[in-house]
Formats: structure tokens, C-alpha cells, sequence
């Protein structure tokens, strides 16, 4: 019987694991010359910050989902 869990929990960690990457998708970087010093890349960063707080949201929601205990 204890077989079963482990590959059930295998998979169900994997499928997490998956979840957890897709989220990086979301996130853009910069064009190439758009950015010619820090000033411009902090104006960027602060233009995406949506993008930013909904992954770490979503990293978190899923990853309490995941150590949460059965």
C-alpha cells in the first residue's frame, strides 16, 4: 500500500513543481536597448509591478497548497 502513496505523492509534487514554473512566464524582461542604465531598469521594474506581485501571489497560494500537511 505504501507504494501507491509514494508515486501518487511523486506525481502530485511534480504537477506542483510544473504549476510553480508556468508562473515565471508571465514575467517579461526588458528589450535589449531600452534599458541603457539602472535608473531606466528601476522605472521598468516599477512599470511591472503587477506582473511581479501576481507571480509572488500565485508562487506562495501554491506553494502553501504544497507543504500544506493532508
Amino acid at each position: 500500500m505504501e507504494k501507491e502513496t509514494v508515486r501518487i505523492e511523486g506525481f502530485s509534487d511534480a504537477v506542483f513543481a510544473i504549476a510553480i514554473t508556468l508562473l515565471v512566464l508571465d514575467l517579461h524582461m526588458p528589450e535589449e536597448n531600452s534599458v541603457k542604465n539602472s535608473n531606466d531598469l528601476l522605472i521598468f521594474l516599477k512599470n511591472q509591478w503587477p506582473a511581479f506581485l501576481a507571480f509572488f501571489l500565485s508562487f506562495f497560494s501554491i506553494f502553501i497548497m504544497w507543504v500544506k500537511p493532508s
